[in-house]
């Protein structure tokens, strides 16, 4: 049987994350990096992942808010897990709407483990699986 990459998408810049971006590149994931959501749509065009990460107010023209309706409304992209994530907190049920109006597999708020979030990626990953909040 053939090995096939997984590819991820990381629409985010910050810091804390790479780390564990390093330890899924080990694990011989490919993870294309975008700084906005504009860049992020343009790279859907032309390549398919198994998994998005978006930085949820991420700066730009295009809001990760509206980037993650864009790819949820989309016949070739709805189906892609995708884990929200902002380095600010939010109040529980403003983090509860934007989970299900925009149809997230997870939310990622602070604080978080790195480890915990990186056997979530792999999880998601392995199984396919979407789970509730």
């Amino acid at each position: 049987m053939e090995h096939m990459t997984r590819s991820l998408l990381f629409i985010e810049s910050a810091p804390i994350l790479l780390p564990l971006k390093k330890t899924l590149r080990r694990r011989d994931l490919f993870i294309f990096e975008c700084q906005t959501a504009e860049k992020g749509l343009q790279v859907l065009r032309y390549l398919r992942f198994d998994f998005i990460l978006i930085d949820l107010f991420i700066p730009g023209p295009v809001s990760g808010y509206d980037f993650c309706k864009k790819l949820k409304e989309d016949s070739r992209t709805k189906d892609i897990p995708l884990f929200l994530y902002s380095n600010q907190p939010l109040a529980e049920e403003i983090a509860r709407s934007y989970f299900f109006e925009l149809k997230a597999d997870r939310l990622i708020f602070p604080p978080f483990e790195p480890a915990h979030l990186y056997q979530q990626i792999c999880f998601t990953l392995e199984s396919g699986q979407k789970e509730t909040l």
